[in-house]
């Protein structure tokens, strides 16, 4: 507990002796208030308004300054180019709008019921992917060879066929046997 006083006791000399506010009472239940310009304590509700006044009238001003700097330095970027997609789309929505709400007063005007219509599409693009390169080709072909010598035995009961009966093709002969086949398929 003592801990937490002697962080409470510092906190509150930091802000005794910031300046930023000033004790009115020196009670268990301290309120603050802005430092005055005067050494004073306010006696009256008329003269705390118009500390607080004052006070508001600096803080505009500052803020004044610091926007008319800003505008006085500019910008490195082309006036024409600044929020040209935001002008472009705000050019068209205020259109439609103006137009939506025309349209809007007209059937009520008449009293029309609402009608929707909605169409849509979707479409896939298909997917066209380049040809492999020759060392990409002769890294799966090394792969699927070396894949043949892994050491996995299975029991010949489960009925999975040796890897090493399989052959690896190369991807001119699959082409090659698809050719052939839809050869025939023609001839007949």
């Amino acid at each position: 507990m003592t801990h937490v006083r002697q962080a409470l006791s510092i906190v509150n000399r930091h802000i005794r002796s910031s300046g930023i506010f000033t004790s009115s009472s020196k009670s268990q239940s301290q309120t603050y208030r802005f430092k005055t310009s005067t050494a004073k304590k306010l006696t009256s509700l008329d003269q705390y308004n118009k500390e607080k006044q004052a006070a508001k009238e600096i803080r505009t001003d500052l803020y004044n300054k610091k926007i008319a700097r800003r505008e006085g330095l500019g910008s490195r970027q082309d006036p024409e180019k600044r929020n040209y997609k935001k002008n472009q789309f705000k050019q068209w929505f205020d259109r439609m709008a103006s137009k939506q709400a025309y349209l809007d007063r007209q059937a009520r005007r008449q009293d029309l019921p609402w009608k929707i219509n909605v169409a849509a599409m979707v479409e896939r693009l298909p997917v066209v992917t380049p040809d492999k390169h020759q060392w990409e080709l002769d890294y799966f072909y090394l792969k699927a060879e070396l894949q043949r010598y892994d050491n996995i035995a299975y029991p010949k009961e489960l009925g999975i066929p040796n890897p090493m009966d399989f052959t690896v093709h190369t991807q001119e002969e699959l082409m090659g046997t698809y050719v052939l086949c839809s050869q025939i398929h023609s001839i007949l």
